[in-house]
């Protein structure tokens, strides 16, 4: 998987403890420096499929009703102080709930990872949102989530030799 730092949601992105819904530390901007959004113009075709992927950097805990979502999103309109925070967004697709719970989930775990649907309404930008939810998460959770083009989806297969 080849990812581009420039569509990145959140790196290693804090998760505030209680209950709540939080946006990714960056959205995508898809406005052109022209000052036109070709989205709305032209029918520029489906392209080639994009895929989100949101991994646990490091173990999310939390007690017994933790919950965790993510949901990408989009908006016309971002807070202008804080450009991540969008608008009214719109859920575009979301993955599903993952109990944390006591025993927690595993540095590295892929909490989702989905292909990011064509026909969409999209507007201007796009951004992830965590939504905590049950009761409030543990120590110190963070989350990664990023765009691509593809997805790391390789078997691993056991070595089929011996070294003597």
């Amino acid at each position: 998987m080849i990812l581009d730092a420039t569509n990145r949601f959140s790196d290693a992105q804090a998760v505030a403890l209680p209950i709540g819904t939080y946006p990714s530390s960056d959205a995508v901007d898809t406005f052109i420096a022209l000052g036109f959004n070709p989205n709305t113009l032209k029918d520029l075709g489906n392209g080639e499929g994009l895929w989100l992927t949101i991994l646990a950097p490091v173990a999310i805990v939390g007690v017994a009703a933790s919950t965790l979502q993510a949901r990408l999103v989009t908006a016309a309109i971002a807070n202008g102080a804080t450009p991540n925070i969008l608008t009214a967004p719109v859920v575009i697709q979301s993955g599903a709930v993952i109990p944390i719970g006591v025993v927690g989930i595993p540095a590295g775990t892929i909490l989702a990872q989905f292909r990011i649907p064509n026909g969409f309404n999209y507007q201007r930008f796009l951004g992830v949102e965590y939504l905590v939810a049950g009761a409030a998460l543990t120590g110190t959770p963070s989350v990664t989530a990023v765009l691509s083009k593809d997805i790391q989806n390789a078997p691993i297969y056991a070595k089929n030799y011996v070294i003597s």
